[in-house]
């Protein structure tokens, strides 16, 4: 608990306050006086804060279920109006509003008139005293010492979570369910609740849309949090608790049978191509929603708006021989080709590896490549087997295709970049993890950075806007993402409110509200200043952001490409 105290000088002299006194004691300074007030109820007697400017944080901790420690919490606070108000005429609060712990002290800190027109004004807003009882105004002089809030023990990750909420505006469904500091706090108050409780029960049926379902794990909930909880490792839990037998298995084998996945996802986007280019994608998202209404919203995707083209069946040939590192085209570049408005070629491998060999630079593409993932998709869901199964199997192909790390890996989407980064060690063996270790693993967004002095543009756009993604954001490359864009028009634009997305690979697709919400603040922005191309560096994203925003979001790579072919 942190309380500020702000006092005023206790000397109207203004030459006095910037002189020093002589032949005059020293005196006890505020804080020491704070610091001897602690002392003698127990506590920890340190002082911090913004002291130059009269304001002192101090920090008690007192075990308030505890009737001993609650009197003498009760006593200190007590002594600390007496010193504040009147040794010092300061203000109790600085940084900070009235609450219930305060709300006893107003009349002694403002005075009975002050508090009398307060109160007035209470009254003509609210007559039946509905809003914030006891917050501000209070005629319980003991209201600080009652209904304290417990915190129960939850989940390790999320334990420490003081409820700031910071978090809440980096988080993609902020606007459609809950956010990460309310995910926490409703855990809490389930732990709080008996077994019996038809609250818990409540609670528990509408967490798994609210809390689970809509939560797109994306991570940058721990970027602003003072202690770096991610909330999306606590929903990920959830997920691994509730998976069963079957689903385990039936995760297990999709990742074993990746590669004829890959395929028949293919083969159904070429069915989504035909049936949007010749009557309308409004009848795919009328089939969809049905089937999802009979069986699971969670489980069938959607189709909330233009699909992709399927990408190529074959990948661009290259030379191993040649090759200055090894490309791994993410499945998502190997079953969606590009935006139904673009061409249909060249694919983001076949631009990227032309690109590559214009700067003299050519990539190598493995022949089986097929079939293999970052394991990213496994580990969102929370099935644990598919997942090892799948981080062992891209460990293992990695080094070998690299000659035991002889040759650096580029991957074309900064989420699987992400997972091989950041997950894939964490789910195997001692032997692959010194493996992965070792091995240099590149997102395309750096090497096409490092491309930039051996290429030259035939021409400039004049804006961009551009979308850096949870994963770039995850893995600092949104200043090179934005060099690149800086390279290919005269002006880059980053709408005010670009969060992630919330597309997280398919919960877009399973739950599109997500990605609206995710995105309102940027469509806003897009609509405002519209741009004459639209990049980011996710295949889903980019797909997410179409759908929602309406603009032909793609990889930068594309643009890349077009504008420095030799002309």
């Amino acid at each position: 608990m942190i309380r500020t105290l702000t006092p005023t000088t206790d000397n109207p002299d203004p030459v006095s306050r910037t002189q020093p006194r002589r032949n005059t004691p020293a005196l006890p300074s505020r804080g020491q006086h704070l610091q001897q007030l602690l002392s003698k109820h127990g506590f920890l007697p340190g002082v911090a804060g913004h002291a130059a400017y009269g304001n002192l944080h101090f920090t008690l901790t007192p075990i308030l279920s505890e009737e001993a420690d609650k009197e003498r919490y009760g006593a200190f606070m007590s002594d600390l109006v007496d010193l504040v108000i009147g040794k010092y005429d300061g203000s109790l609060k600085a940084e900070h509003g009235t609450g219930r712990n305060m709300a006893p002290f107003v009349k002694h800190e403002w005075g009975a008139k002050a508090t009398d027109i307060m109160w007035r004004l209470k009254r003509l807003a609210d007559p039946h005293g509905v809003l914030g009882p006891n917050v501000i105004l209070t005629t319980d002089e003991g209201i600080h010492l009652k209904d304290f809030k417990s915190t129960p023990k939850i989940e390790q990750v999320a334990n420490l979570c003081i409820e700031c909420g910071f978090c809440e505006a980096t988080c993609p469904s902020r606007n459609v369910t809950t956010t990460p500091r309310q995910r926490i706090a409703l855990r809490r108050e389930m732990a709080r609740q008996p077994e019996d409780s038809p609250v818990l029960a409540q609670l528990q049926a509408e967490y798994e849309y609210d809390g689970i379902e809509t939560c797109a794990a994306d991570g940058t909930c721990a970027i602003p949090c003072p202690v770096q909880i991610n909330t999306g490792d606590l929903i990920k839990g959830f997920r691994r608790a509730e998976s069963t037998t079957s689903r385990e298995h039936a995760g297990l084998a999709a990742a074993k049978h990746w590669g004829q996945i890959e395929r028949l996802a293919r083969t159904a986007m070429s069915a989504v191509d035909g049936v949007q280019s010749r009557i309308d994608v409004k009848v795919l998202t009328e089939l969809t929603d049905a089937a999802r209404c009979v069986v699971s919203s969670d489980l069938i995707p959607s189709v909330p708006g233009p699909m992709p083209h399927p990408a190529p069946a074959h990948l661009p040939h290259t030379e191993r021989r040649s090759g200055y590192a090894v490309y791994f085209p993410a499945c998502i570049n190997r079953i969606f080709g590009r935006d139904p408005d673009k061409p249909s070629t060249p694919s983001l491998p076949e631009a990227f590896v032309s690109l590559s060999a214009r700067a003299g630079m050519p990539l190598w593409i493995p022949d089986d490549v097929r079939g293999l993932c970052c394991s990213t998709p496994w580990a969102s869901k929370g099935v644990a087997d598919g997942h090892q199964w799948m981080a062992e199997a891209i460990c293992d192909a990695f080094w070998r295709w690299t000659d035991h790390g002889s040759l650096p890996i580029v991957v074309d989407a900064a989420s699987c970049t992400h997972g091989l980064l950041e997950d894939v060690a964490k789910h195997v063996d001692d032997s692959r993890r010194a493996q992965m270790e070792t091995m240099s693993i590149r997102d395309s967004i750096t090497w096409c950075r490092d491309l930039l002095p051996r290429l030259s543009a035939n021409r400039k756009l004049e804006t961009v806007a551009l979308h850096p993604t949870c994963s770039t954001t995850h893995l600092g490359l949104n200043h090179d993402l934005k060099t690149i864009a800086s390279f290919l028009a005269d002006t880059t634009v980053v709408p005010v409110g670009t969060t992630c997305c919330g597309t997280a690979g398919d919960r877009g697709l399973l739950h599109p509200e997500l990605v609206v919400s995710a995105t309102r603040d940027e469509k806003a922005g897009l609509e405002a200043s519209p741009a004459q191309a639209y990049l980011s560096a996710n295949r889903t994203c980019e797909m997410g952001l179409r759908h929602a925003t309406g603009r032909p979001y793609e990889s930068f790579i594309f643009l890349l490409e077009e504008l420095t072919r030799p002309s």
